[in-house]
């Protein structure tokens, strides 16, 4: 769910390149093809965090978030992941909610460490996908 956040915080030509780059390694994931990884991109940037339900490891569910810098590149990604029965999709916007305040608290203490560093600029945007 981290990468697949990641992956989705790339622009369109980015999300190319990668899954053009990678061909050859989502080979060894029999249930997504590039086709259909790319149909969770979209789903994902739509939504604001990605959803993995089962797909890769059957009865457990996975929700991520990325994080991006000023120039909108992904930099890293928290997520959150279980068995279905313990992440039932009633319990999937208080996970996002959970996951959302967790990252603002990553930036807002990446900032401060930039700015205690002596940092003219904010490492990371509020408004993150």
């Amino acid at each position: 769910a981290g990468g697949l956040a990641m992956l989705s915080a790339l622009d369109r030509d980015g999300v190319d390149r990668m899954l053009s780059f990678n061909r050859g390694r989502l080979r060894a994931y029999h249930n997504f093809a590039p086709h259909e990884l790319l149909a969770m991109v979209e789903r994902t940037q739509r939504e604001g965090h990605s959803l993995i339900d089962g797909l890769i490891v059957p009865g457990a569910v996975a929700i991520g978030l990325a994080l991006v810098d000023l120039a909108q590149r992904p930099i890293l990604a928290i997520s959150a992941a279980g068995i279905a029965d313990r992440m039932p999709r009633t319990r999937w916007p208080e996970i996002v909610a959970a996951l959302t305040r967790t990252r603002y608290d990553i930036d807002t203490m990446l900032r401060a460490d930039l700015r205690q560093a002596g940092g003219k600029r904010r490492t990371l945007r509020r408004g993150v996908r």
